[in-house]
């Protein structure tokens, strides 16, 4: 009886593994096709496995065509590649002229690309999308394909800030605070740091709770908003437009997790998938394979290697759970589906 229960745990193992194991060549492929397609991502990608020899056996000769075929297609990561080939002699014979050179074209690229992203954000910026205005004056003040100006940073941090952006409210109050771009004041910086932290931004609840004396101070719960009523403006903050601030649940959560985080078809459904895919197998081979309750070591044997295989299921589906609860509590519920 143990012995049919052992085999029955390694043959279900087996077969429920099967699919994974051999994804690596369903993966291999799938890439295959799209390069046969001429996608430069795709040979990039096919000639980084054969550079590395996984999933493949290592080939530094067939990585560099890969390489080579998806830099003529003027991606820039390929080149690099070919640099580092030429440089060390991999796949071809070593050449640090020809390494320069691959290097310099793949830098003069990503150069120009930078500077097309850069035009572009400015493009948006200045038709009043506060996100690119913020972006953008963050590139300004940390000197990102740009020179370091901090008078130009504040320019676009200010134009979010007056359409409520919270992250560009911080920003202008750190500037204010430290003097950057423009002269310092301590009452600008409150102002704007109450109006972040009131919608939620956890920085500027901390740089006013760090300059801002407390007679008694009152512990906070770390998952509570900050509360704190904005500071009186001050005369030198220009005029600044009418600012939403969230006034209920969804709002607060929304601004924490992400827009349409928490719509319910979306939890239902992952809901469902979760557990779906987690109890199929133990009701399956239990009322439909074995038809009989399971002895306890088989059970637990089963619903361990279930919690294994579902966690590894999660991991390639895009789970970002770092414990896998959900996986035990479906370990528990399999072994009580296969003991009953």
């Amino acid at each position: 009886m143990k012995f049919k229960g052992l085999v029955l745990v390694m043959l279900f193992v087996g077969l429920f593994c099967f699919p994974f194991l051999s994804y690596g060549k369903a993966d291999i492929a799938v890439l295959r096709k799209k390069v046969e397609q001429g996608d430069a991502e795709a040979q990039l990608k096919l000639g980084t496995l054969y550079y590395s020899g996984t999933d493949v056996s290592q080939n530094y000769r067939t990585a560099v065509k890969w390489f080579r075929l998806s830099a003529d297609q003027g991606n820039v990561e390929a080149l690099s590649w070919l640099g580092r080939c030429y440089y060390r002699g991999e796949g071809v014979r070593k050449n640090l002229t020809e390494a320069e050179n691959y290097y310099s074209r793949a830098s003069q690229q990503k150069s120009e690309a930078a500077l097309r992203e850069l035009s572009q954000l400015r493009l948006e910026a200045e038709q009043g999308n506060s996100n690119k205005q913020y972006l953008l004056g963050e590139k300004y003040s940390e000197g990102a394909n740009v020179a370091q100006d901090y008078i130009e940073a504040v320019k676009w941090y200010r134009l979010a800030a007056e359409q409520g952006h919270a992250d560009a409210q911080n920003n202008l109050g750190d500037c204010y605070y430290y003097g950057r771009g423009l002269p310092q004041s301590i009452s600008s910086a409150k102002y704007w740091w109450s109006l972040a932290a009131t919608q939620g931004n956890w920085s500027a609840k901390y740089s006013l709770d760090r300059i801002t004396p407390r007679a008694s101070p009152q512990p906070q719960s770390e998952n509570v908003y900050y509360t704190q009523s904005p500071q009186k403006k001050p005369a030198d903050v220009e005029p600044q437009q009418s600012v939403s601030f969230p006034r209920t649940t969804k709002e607060l959560l929304e601004l924490q997790y992400g827009r349409g985080s928490m719509d319910f078809p979306s939890i239902l459904i992952s809901f469902l998938i979760t557990w779906i895919i987690g109890l199929t197998p133990p009701l399956i081979l239990r009322y439909a394979v074995a038809k009989r309750p399971f002895s306890k070591w088989a059970a637990t044997g089963l619903a361990i290697a279930f919690c294994l295989v579902n966690t590894f299921v999660f991991i390639l589906l895009g789970s970002k759970s770092k414990t896998h609860a959900v996986c035990l509590t479906i370990a528990f519920i399999s072994y009580w589906i296969l003991s009953l």
